[in-house]
């Protein structure tokens, strides 16, 4: 490889941030052993997250079944019809807050089932770099937006940040190796042309 490409490469690993064992693993069709620990750590956070979120949609749920119905029966209030009709729209927001927290715990809970989704797969062509400009705030003025680069190889479309175009060269051919589960980008390498 010449000089100047061991450059570019390394100019790669810096921007997708991997290292020679995970571009070797990558080749293998096998995540390396960091990259592994990042889809456990991803895992990880999810269910958490899933779990808080769910904990806090369910508490709101017992506070509005309380408004609801715990509060009226401690003050001796005797329930009909017309007055649960009348509190149809605290009866729909309880039953909602209720229904999304038991179903975020149930998807935290689940986290663990889907690590068969990631796999390694890659495709190799030659780039297309296309520029795209995302609005970063409607309601600040001037409006600002945020440039971020689709990168093309055949069919597949990833998205990548600034500077790309500095790493990578349009029509130059690479190997791009990602994540199938979630199109993450694990490793690229620079195919020199014969």
């Amino acid at each position: 490889m010449e000089m100047g490409k061991i450059k570019d490469q390394q100019a790669l690993q810096d921007y997708f941030k991997f290292n020679e064992s995970d571009l070797a693993a990558n080749r293998l069709g096998a995540f390396s052993e960091k990259q592994k620990q990042e889809i456990r750590d991803g895992r990880s956070d999810s269910k958490r997250s899933s779990f808080k979120l769910g904990l806090i949609l369910i508490g709101i749920g017992l506070v509005l079944l309380f408004l609801l119905i715990g509060l009226p029966l401690m003050q001796g209030y005797d329930f009909d019809l017309f007055d649960l009709l009348n509190n149809s729209a605290l009866i729909v927001a309880t039953v909602f807050f209720l229904g999304a927290g038991g179903y975020s715990l149930y998807i935290g809970q689940n986290s663990n089932a889907d690590i068969s989704k990631h796999k390694v797969q890659s495709v190799e062509g030659a780039v297309d770099i296309v520029e795209v400009n995302r609005l970063i705030s409607r309601y600040s003025i001037p409006w600002r937006t945020w440039v971020v680069y689709d990168l093309h190889v055949k069919k597949k479309e990833f998205t990548a940040y600034a500077d790309l175009p500095k790493v990578m060269t349009r029509g130059d051919v690479y190997v791009i190796y990602f994540d199938k589960a979630d199109d993450t980008i694990l490793s690229v390498e620079w195919i020199p042309r014969n």
